[in-house]
């Protein structure tokens, strides 16, 4: 799940976010169960695991980044208590 849709659509064309060989090798050449979204409730509802990432060079004042992470801890804290896991 990620907030980009154009890093979305890099992920689920197997190509990488950034410049490695070996991702890049590995995303074109091995049989894959990985599909990228935006819709951050639709990702969470069957997951497993929760992996999250989050730029840690950006300038605070503009960037929305941290604002986007905030609304999304909301949303995955009430999918996940819907389904009983928390």
């Amino acid at each position: 799940m990620d907030i980009s849709s154009a890093r979305v659509a890099l992920v689920n064309d197997r190509k990488s976010l950034i410049v490695d060989a070996e991702i890049e090798a590995f995303l074109a050449t091995r049989a894959l169960n990985l599909t990228a979204t935006t819709d951050a409730a639709g990702a969470y509802r069957d997951a497993e695991f929760v992996i999250v990432a989050t730029p840690t060079n950006y300038d605070e004042k503009s960037c929305s980044a941290p604002r986007k992470l905030d609304r999304l801890k909301v949303e995955f804290s009430a999918s996940i208590s819907r389904l009983g896991r928390s």
